[in-house]
Formats: structure tokens, C-alpha cells, sequence
């Protein structure tokens, strides 16, 4: 195979996603390393991603009252059994639309996980997305073990 044919071949679109996701998890392997060599053993954990608030009723949102829901995803640095890990977690948290008048806005008073794992082992599609939210959490936690 000449250079050339080979050099397109790394970037086709067949190859191309899986050296993505080589890529990002290389990329979460040496920030987890870095954690673990720092010595750093305070929880940190951002939310990248939310679905917004979501009803079941057609009523607009403003003059919504009644159950509602959220999917929320986060990326942490946090112990998971006897081990630190960069962690993915997907949860949903329920509650309810007050009436306007009232303690106007959304409550959320339930969550309960729909994923939860060291972030390695996270569906490639949830891993990277969560990789892109890496900066913000390794400044958050700067900015944590320093205070």
C-alpha cells in the first residue's frame, strides 16, 4: 500500500471515529493518572448536559403545572468502591411545576441514576461526550485543592 493510500485510509470516515475514540480514551486514562499521582482525594463533579425541563402535558411550560422530569449528565472525580476514578453519571430527577403565584419554578425533590461507572467503561457515545467536559472539571478541581 503506497503512503499515500495509507494516509487515507487513517482518515476515512470508517477509521476516523474509532481513532476518536482511541484518542479520548487516552486522553481520560492520562487525566485519571494525573489525579491519582496528585494524590487528590476530594469529590469533584460538573454537569455538562441536561435535557431541560420535560413535561407530559402540551400546555407551554410557563403556565405548566404538575409532574416533571430532567435527564442530567455529569463527569466527576470521585471514589467509587475502594478506588478513585474519573466517573460518568447519567441521572433523572423528578418532581413537580408549581403554580405561578407560588414558589414559581421547577422542584426537584427525587433522582435516581441511570448510569453510573468509571468513565472509561462508558458507552463510547457517553464518553465522548463527557470527554469534551474534562477542561471544566480539571479547573474546578484546581480550584478546589487549592482552597
Amino acid at each position: 500500500m503506497r503512503a499515500e493510500d495509507s494516509a487515507r485510509s487513517i482518515f476515512s470516515s470508517t477509521s476516523q471515529p474509532r481513532l476518536m475514540l482511541e484518542q479520548v480514551s487516552a486522553g481520560i486514562r492520562n487525566l485519571e493518572e494525573y489525579f491519582l499521582e496528585a494524590a487528590a482525594r476530594i469529590p469533584v463533579q460538573i454537569e455538562f448536559n441536561d435535557t431541560g425541563i420535560l413535561f407530559d402535558d402540551a400546555e407551554e411550560l410557563e403556565s405548566y403545572t404538575g409532574p416533571i422530569c430532567q435527564v442530567v449528565e455529569s463527569v466527576a472525580w470521585e471514589k467509587i468502591g475502594e478506588s478513585w476514578h474519573l466517573t460518568y453519571r447519567k441521572i433523572r430527577r423528578l418532581g413537580v411545576m408549581t403554580p405561578m403565584g407560588g414558589m414559581d419554578g421547577p422542584t426537584f425533590d427525587q433522582s435516581d441514576d441511570l448510569e453510573h461507572c468509571p468513565l472509561a467503561d462508558a458507552p463510547a457515545q457517553d464518553r465522548i461526550r463527557a470527554h469534551r467536559a474534562l477542561p471544566e472539571l480539571l479547573q474546578e478541581a484546581g480550584t478546589m485543592f487549592r482552597g
